[in-house]
């Protein structure tokens, strides 16, 4: 658990100096499980839906793959909800 957050805020704090970035990580939840470890949920905001539709995947490239090896789990372990909220 502690890999993950630790490569959560690498992630972000590297994606903040990015100019371009059209998106802003929202919240992070930690559930940790009674028999170790845990899930660790988080939000993230997109400011541009062509962005968004571009990007929305990007877990899933093979450069996630040594992330997810670091962090010491696999990309069948992580799931991925897109919502979309529409304002009145």
């Amino acid at each position: 658990m502690d890999r993950c957050i630790t490569a959560l805020r690498a992630s972000d704090e590297k994606l903040a100096k990015n100019p371009g970035t059209m998106y802003n990580w929202q919240r992070t939840w930690l559930q940790r499980h009674e028999g170790g470890g845990g899930t660790v949920s988080f939000g993230v905001a997109w400011y541009d839906e062509e962005f968004f539709n571009d990007k929305k995947n990007v877990f899933m490239e093979r450069m996630h793959d040594a992330i997810f090896s670091k962090i010491g789990i696999s990309a069948d372990a992580v799931h991925v909800s897109h919502w979309r909220v529409v304002a009145n």
